[in-house]
């Protein structure tokens, strides 16, 4: 019982509450992280939602899928919980450059991937494939804002 805790603890960081307040507290130390960090979020959430509606898939605990939000949620493919944190993540790590921040990274996804998989919310893919999307929004949003010179 202690083991599915902590693993419903992990999922809530890919919840909108919880990145929203991360995006808010690096507004904090910088508006300009902090926007790009909501951007590559919001790009997450828009793409998630149109390959969920293109490609349904079932999760390993089928919901309901009757409305088209609810066929949005019920869709396994990929891990919206783990591409939000991915973006998230990404963004932070590119703008840092830190070793820290990556490792930090590196933690805070695979937590969240983790989680997803044994709440049986989501299959393997689903999480590689959120993880690969928040990546993928993060650096998007990095080049548009910085030109592919601004990579590290």
């Amino acid at each position: 019982m202690h083991s599915k805790r902590l693993w419903q603890a992990a999922s809530q960081i890919g919840t909108p509450p919880v990145y929203i307040t991360a995006i808010v507290i690096t507004a904090a130390f910088s508006l300009q992280v902090a926007a790009w960090a909501a951007i590559s979020v919001i790009a997450v959430e828009i793409a998630g939602a149109l390959i969920k509606l293109a490609y349904p898939t079932e999760r390993p605990k089928a919901r309901k899928r009757q409305s088209i939000l609810q066929k949005i949620d019920s869709g396994s493919f990929p891990s919206i919980h783990t591409a939000r944190v991915s973006a998230f993540a990404a963004t932070i790590s590119l703008a840092t450059v830190s070793n820290m921040a990556i490792a930090a990274s590196a933690l805070l996804i695979t937590a969240v991937g983790v989680s997803r998989i044994r709440l049986r919310h989501h299959y393997l893919l689903d999480v590689l494939g959120g993880g690969i999307l928040g990546v993928f929004m993060a650096v998007i949003v990095f080049i548009a804002k910085n030109g592919i010179r601004g990579l590290h």
